[in-house]
């Protein structure tokens, strides 16, 4: 056995000890939380496929894409399509876990602070992060290609 796999077997025994529950309410609660960052990439890419149609119409709540400041504005639309719903689901979400916390029973209390920790976590990831992130591989991209390397050296 190598160093490395000696590093995952050790990694590994710290869920050894934790307790089921928890991690069904991990796994449940960052699945939740991947679904906002998803919305927003699938969006985007949606986005980046009919900017290249001039003043058509997206199927996306009518809203009309153009090719000025394409990074900023596909952001922007994404926002404004994904972004309220986004906030919605998760205040929705944790209103419905609230009076979770007032309940003794520690699995009940595990559950409510995991959902509610990790759904906070997938919105700011989703609002703020994946859109920063995006923006920024778009313009490497576009450097790379306007100084003339292939995609494929990328």
């Amino acid at each position: 056995m190598d160093q490395y796999e000696k590093k995952l077997v050790t990694g590994l025994r710290r869920f050894e000890n934790a307790k089921l529950v928890t991690m069904i309410n991990l796994l449940m609660a960052i699945g939740l939380s991947v679904d906002f960052s998803a919305h927003i990439c699938y969006h985007f890419d949606i986005l980046q496929e009919k900017q290249k149609e001039i003043q058509t119409e997206s199927p996306i709540k009518n809203i009309k894409i153009f090719e000025q400041k394409e990074i900023e504005k596909r952001i922007e639309q994404i926002l404004e399509i994904v972004g309220r719903p986004m906030l919605e689901a998760v205040i929705s979400t944790i209103i419905c876990i609230f009076p979770l916390f007032f309940i003794s029973i520690e699995i009940i209390a595990s559950f409510a602070r995991t959902v509610l920790f990790l759904g906070i976590i997938g919105t700011i990831h989703g609002l703020f992060i994946v859109p920063v992130l995006l923006t920024i591989q778009i313009s490497l991209l576009k450097r790379k290609k306007a100084a003339g390397l292939s995609e494929g050296n990328l």
